[in-house]
């Protein structure tokens, strides 16, 4: 087995116990592994797999911003990419769980919370408001913990952080 072929391993072996299925694992493994964008015909020569069966789950690492497309002038063939900087890969699925899930949850919930409020006060409906409010507490906690996150990998990118 060739240092390349144990890294993918390792990287699949990774990624699939983090919930990711074999192939787009594998796919994540050999991309990660390339200085440059692959092309779907050498992801298929590499993994065994169909053209047709590679399309569907890379267009799913695309849709969840796993992957980048590129389009290269005077070709059709897509080639793929993945980001290498750690820094860069934390803070895009920071920005992406903000603006996919925190924000909207602060733009939306306060109105739901209110509405049940004014609705007829039951038992059931105060468990329910308890059990949003402290969803909503919650997701502003988070969101203060997402931030500074992103401030600390901005520190490591940059060289500031402590090294142990």
């Amino acid at each position: 087995m060739t240092p390349e072929d144990e890294f993918i391993d390792f990287f699949a072996t990774s990624h699939e116990k983090l919930g990711m299925d074999p192939l787009s694992s594998k796919l994540l493994g050999i991309l990660f592994i390339e200085p440059k964008e692959v092309s779907m015909k050498i992801l298929a020569e590499k993994t065994g797999y169909s053209l047709a069966s590679l399309s569907t789950k890379l267009r799913t690492l695309e849709d969840t911003h796993i992957i980048k497309r590129i389009k290269k002038p005077g070709t059709k063939k897509a080639f793929y990419y993945v980001e290498k900087d750690m820094c860069k890969i934390i803070n895009n699925k920071i920005e992406n769980m903000l603006k996919v899930c925190i924000i909207p949850t602060k733009n939306n919930l306060p109105s739901i919370i209110n509405n049940f409020k004014n609705l007829k006060t039951g038992s059931k409906n105060k468990e329910k408001i308890n059990i949003l409010q402290q969803y909503y507490d919650q997701v502003i906690s988070v969101e203060n913990i997402l931030i500074n996150m992103k401030k600390n990998m901005e520190q490591i990118k940059y060289g500031k952080s402590k090294r142990h």
